[in-house]
């Protein structure tokens, strides 16, 4: 083996292996808190200005259950929480959707995207009141048509989940 197959192999057992750590922790810290609150009330926007009701949403349903050490308000639309491990989540609340689009970054000191490399996207279901991965019902070919598109990476946490939480070998963005 040559050390560069070595150092990508290595890159996508860190990326599969913190993907799924996060999807189990956030939906176990969701679990616990649905035993302990019973419901998990979640409110929209009209204005994307809800960074202050995210961070005290984060704080009485989910950060109490994981440990995280370091939590950033970005502005008023997005926040940021980093992880024991250096790696960490960013999430955003926009207007006028009860979506919550939570992005999983390995690297958090990057901006929060979901560019299939450093950052992939999950949302809360308040139905579920589970994290799932983004486009996550969809078929196997949708998720690698849209992961594999440069201007639609937002459903490559999907396309690895469908994948047991392995890359694809033909998976572009981790070179």
């Amino acid at each position: 083996m040559t050390l560069p197959l070595i150092i990508l192999n290595y890159k996508r057992h860190i990326i599969e292996t913190r993907l799924a750590k996060f999807y189990s922790i956030m939906n176990q810290a969701l679990l616990r808190s649905v035993e302990e609150h019973g419901d998990i009330p979640f409110k929209t926007f009209e204005t994307n200005d809800n960074s202050e009701y995210l961070i005290k949403w984060y704080d009485e349903y989910i950060i109490k259950y994981i440990s995280t050490i370091e939590k950033k308000e970005l502005n008023p639309t997005y926040i940021k929480y980093i992880f024991n491990d250096g790696s960490g989540f960013g999430s955003a609340l926009l207007a006028n959707s009860n979506t919550l689009t939570i992005f999983y970054l390995i690297n958090p000191s990057k901006d929060i995207s979901f560019d299939g490399i450093n950052g992939f996207a999950f949302v809360y279901n308040p139905e579920t009141k589970q994290v799932e991965t983004f486009w996550q019902h969809s078929s196997y070919k949708m998720k690698k048509s849209l992961c594999y598109n440069p201007k639609q990476r937002n459903s490559c946490s999907a396309l690895i989940q469908a994948n047991g939480w392995k890359i694809p070998k033909d998976y572009p963005w981790v070179k």
